[in-house]
């Protein structure tokens, strides 16, 4: 579809945000598809709305108060995101927690079609954990281990 000056028009993206969502006591992940503002490259615009969108009812921002996405880049299938340190500083605790935490970046991009495998720095360096549970040192793909409907 063309506006009448003959340019073309972006289609909308599409992305899954995974957003954290207490079930049964547990903490779990939701997928919400969002469409993203257009301007930021799709892996950015997908991150700025997991740290600042709107959160549906019921639901929870997965990654810490403060936390700030300090920058993306995309080759060959491999997202490199760097978080400042507020990602491991304002870690509240818990297992369950810093995985929901972790796939909800690994997740969110991983539902683009151009990335496979995410790694997770902290202040442009590769942390071994976010809070002493999940072994992020290494790429990462897709878990739905903890995702769970949503209703």
């Amino acid at each position: 579809m063309r506006p009448e000056d003959g340019s073309a028009v972006a289609k909308p993206v599409v992305a899954e945000l995974y957003l954290a969502r207490i079930v049964d006591g547990k903490q779990r992940m939701v997928a919400i598809r969002r469409e993203l503002p257009p301007g930021l490259g799709v892996a950015r615009a997908s991150l700025e709305e997991l740290l600042r969108g709107e959160v549906p009812r019921g639901c929870d921002r997965p990654l810490p108060p403060g936390t700030e996405l300090l920058g993306v880049s995309v080759e060959d299938g491999l997202a490199m995101v760097d978080f400042s340190e507020q990602l491991q500083a304002g870690f509240r605790g818990g297992s369950d927690n810093e995985q929901v935490t972790v796939y909800s970046i690994v997740n969110t991009l991983t539902s683009l079609p151009t990335i496979d495998e995410v790694q997770i720095l902290v202040e442009g360096k590769k942390v071994n954990t976010i809070g002493g549970h999940h072994d992020i040192s290494g790429p990462l793909t897709f878990d739905g281990e903890l995702v769970v409907p949503h209703s």
